[in-house]
């Protein structure tokens, strides 16, 4: 991912109904509305990035392996 992207986004793990535990998320559902990155953040944060939502908000995406999912849909 890099400024100018735009992305989508979720949550890489969702809830296990028998037992409440966090697993790896193996589906293709809770993604985002497309992102477009504007900005990086400097080190040591170089993980987050500043996007703009299809309202015109601006919100933080992490790149977190693990906790994050990220799907580039269009390159600058």
């Amino acid at each position: 991912m890099k400024v100018g992207d735009l992305v989508l986004t979720r949550q890489a793990w969702v809830r296990d109904p028998a037992d409440d535990a966090t697993i790896p998320r193996t589906d293709d559902e809770g993604w985002s509305e497309p992102i477009l990155i504007l900005e990086r953040y400097p080190p040591p944060d170089e993980a987050l990035y500043v996007g703009l939502d299809g309202d015109g908000v601006r919100i933080v995406v992490s790149e977190s392996p693990g906790l994050t999912d990220v799907k580039v849909i269009s390159e600058a």
